[in-house]
């Protein structure tokens, strides 16, 4: 059900790396339109199969993340992760990305 919505919508798209016949890795990327800062693009998740990790297919993917939102018009693209994923943060470091910002994240049921 996400997936359809998410297919659907002309904020988002989603990229899946493959292997053979098997999906071994995705991205989703998205618009963001805030009233406190400008439009900007965001990486809502990415995932490689552990066991292929470290072999680039993250990087492609966020290379191809970051041509779409530049032809969706926008200067800027963010990533946020969990303060633990330290070897996420230094994977987007080489990538050329910079910490702007840590913070804590509240929910509450409905």
């Amino acid at each position: 059900m996400r997936l359809s919505a998410l297919s659907e919508s002309r904020n988002d798209a989603i990229y899946v790396a493959v292997l053979g016949l098997a999906p071994v890795a995705w991205i989703h990327v998205g618009l963001v339109t805030l009233l406190e800062s400008p439009r900007h693009a965001e990486i809502r998740g990415l995932v490689v199969t552990a066991s292929l990790r470290s072999y680039g297919i993250g990087a492609e993917l966020v290379a191809v993340a970051e041509d779409w939102a530049r032809t969706h018009g926008v200067s800027r693209i963010r990533v946020r992760s969990n303060l633990v994923r330290e070897r996420t943060h230094a994977f987007y470091e080489r990538l050329g990305y910079t910490t702007t910002k840590s913070q804590k994240v509240f929910d509450k049921p409905l």
